[in-house]
């Protein structure tokens, strides 16, 4: 199960939009302590393909059979994407 969010990048604002899940009508969301951009198109077209390959993997390896659980975070800012892994 994913429980997606939306990091304000704006310098000195530190807010986190619990969204659920992330999609296309978030583009342009303002962030609610500062007003910045939450979700870019350019960001959108990114968390779309990482959203995709994420549903895949799901299909094929599901945390229900007992094994490993890990934390995935997926960060996507312009031309840059950062993917931290942790196990629980």
């Amino acid at each position: 199960m994913r429980d997606e969010v939306l990091n304000c990048d704006a310098p000195e604002c530190e807010h986190v939009e619990k969204v659920g899940v992330i999609t296309a009508d978030m583009v342009d969301m303002p962030c609610p302590a500062c007003g910045s951009n939450l979700l870019t198109s350019e960001d959108w077209v990114g968390w779309k393909a990482v959203s995709e390959i994420m549903a895949v993997v799901e299909k094929i390896a599901p945390d229900s059979d007992g094994g490993p659980k890990v934390s995935m975070r997926v960060g996507l800012h312009g031309k840059k994407t950062r993917i931290e892994i942790e196990q629980l």
